[in-house]
């Protein structure tokens, strides 16, 4: 029986947990995130310093240990999304969509016809350089892609049940502080606004049988926005997760020996 896709399970609304990268991208990572458990990874582009053959040679570690990595890239433009997906990308990340046409316009480079217009190229790194037949190939690739989608302006989010269906569309990703900022309620995420604003986005990608994902830094975390109808977790990053470990243990054993007699 085939493994399911993260595609598969995010559109089965299964619960999947990963997290983004934004500085420790080296091959060995996704290695350490798959033994850990980890069901994806986000590669971050928009904030970082990666360049295409960091990427690459991030993509091929992923692959090689069988966890997905998307990235998010910093543009709707073609270029950047294809090439991403030609390097190994497993999916897309889209920040700061401004509405349905932006997420029209990155389809063209996330699919391939007829679904899009990604251009073909076979028999290299997203295919794992195999040879076959290039039609199936293309129609693998169309239904193994994910394409998420960040609601971080008002616009997206106020066109958010048009947006989630969009058949191309996976998931609907909260970018919390930049929504709180664009709600001018900057860091208020408790405000009555904001939180019907999480449900509203919860509730469009049930109804549409889509995933509804944000960042959590806790357990407690987790469990309240799962409880809420988001099934697709980011925990942490690369940075906080390793400074937040290292803090504590720190921490933990001054505390112990603080005054050594």
């Amino acid at each position: 029986m085939p493994v399911p896709t993260l595609r598969d399970r995010l559109r089965a609304r299964e619960i999947v947990l990963g997290s983004f990268v934004f500085e420790f991208g080296t091959p060995a990572l996704p290695r350490i995130a798959a033994a850990a458990g980890a069901d994806f990874l986000v590669l971050d582009t928009e904030h970082s310093r990666f360049t295409w053959s960091d990427a690459a040679g991030f993509f091929a570690a992923a692959r090689g240990a069988g966890l997905p990595a998307l990235v998010r890239v910093n543009t709707v433009a073609y270029e950047p999304i294809a090439r991403m997906l030609d390097l190994g990308a497993e999916g897309i990340m889209l920040p700061r969509v401004d509405g349905p046409e932006a997420v029209v316009e990155a389809i063209r480079a996330v699919k391939y016809a007829p679904l899009g217009e990604r251009g073909t190229c076979f028999g290299i790194a997203h295919d794992d350089y195999r040879t076959g037949d290039p039609v199936a190939k293309a129609a693998a690739a169309n239904a193994r892609s994910v394409l998420v989608v960040q609601v971080e302006t008002l616009r997206c989010l106020e066109a958010i049940e048009e947006i989630v269906a969009i058949e191309a569309v996976d998931v609907a990703w909260v970018g919390h502080f930049d929504l709180s900022f664009a709600m001018g309620l900057a860091g208020e995420f408790d405000h009555p606004r904001f939180q019907a604003a999480m449900d509203r986005v919860a509730a469009a990608c049930a109804q549409a049988g889509k995933s509804a994902g944000r960042l959590v830094t806790s357990v407690a975390e987790a469990r309240h926005w799962i409880e809420r109808g988001y099934r697709c977790l980011s925990f942490g990053h690369d940075v906080s997760l390793y400074q937040g470990a290292l803090a504590r243990g720190l921490a933990a054993i001054r505390g112990e020996f603080a005054d050594p007699k």
